[in-house]
């Protein structure tokens, strides 16, 4: 299903990738590694920060228990003053398992965009639904060829995979905000129209919420705790993280 989600930091008309690609030739391009500042994880979410000039972002991914549903989230921590900032993030998608190889010409989706939200369906056998909430997503549809998976390789499996771009999202960052893609195999319940200026952001659930503070409480690192449900994007100018 969502196999990638490519992004890169827009600043003014410049263009810094997030992200890097090995190819089957051998070469790593782009290379967004080069800008990671740090990486850690906290409790079991892995955390990002990027360093592009005088811009600091992070970003963050993880999956909600007990659903087919992954969340990619990234925070502008510092920018300069009076310059556009967005994310163009380039969404990806298959239909292999975890050892299959890709059938290009066995895999032709149907794609429907509408504003911030990407439907990409199989028929007969499973449907991707992705939004970026306080975003948009223009239509793509062409091939990504020829990824280079050195893992596979010495497990003597097929080293080169294809994916199918299904949809451009186009996300404004807002310093000290939270803004991300949802995507799941359900169609997601998140909102479709936050506030100008409030994008989504990340909160710990009620009943976690009510629990901090008390007594003997002791929350896991990152401020999460076992009572804890995922954290979900929200349209909220209350902008936290668990």
């Amino acid at each position: 299903m969502l196999a990638k989600a490519d992004a890169e930091l827009i600043i003014a008309e410049q263009r810094c990738p997030l992200f890097a690609n090995c190819w089957a030739s051998g070469v790593i391009a782009p290379e967004g590694h080069l800008a990671i500042e740090s990486f850690e994880l906290d409790g079991t979410i892995p955390v990002w920060r990027f360093a592009v000039d005088a811009c600091r972002v992070e970003q963050r991914i993880w999956m909600e228990p007990g659903a087919d549903t992954t969340y990619v989230a990234w925070r502008l921590l510092a920018a300069p003053a009076g310059l556009p900032i967005r994310l163009s993030v380039t969404l990806l998608a298959n239909n292999r398992d975890h050892h299959g190889e890709t059938w290009m010409a066995g895999f032709a989706p149907e794609i429907a965009v509408d504003n911030d939200a990407v439907v990409m369906t199989v028929a007969g056998r499973f449907a991707l639904h992705a939004r970026t909430p306080g975003g948009e997503i223009m239509p793509r549809r062409d091939w990504v060829e020829n990824f280079d998976l050195p893992l596979e390789r010495e497990r003597g499996l097929g080293d080169r995979d294809h994916h199918l771009c299904i949809g451009q999202a186009e996300i404004p960052l807002i310093e000290g905000a939270w803004s991300g893609i949802v995507a799941s195999s359900r169609p997601t319940r998140y909102p479709t129209s936050p506030r100008l200026g409030s994008p989504p952001g990340i909160r710990p659930s009620g009943r976690c919420a009510r629990r901090h503070g008390r007594p003997g409480h002791r929350p896991r690192p990152g401020g999460s705790c076992g009572s804890c449900l995922p954290p979900i994007f929200i349209s909220s100018t209350d902008q936290c993280l668990g």
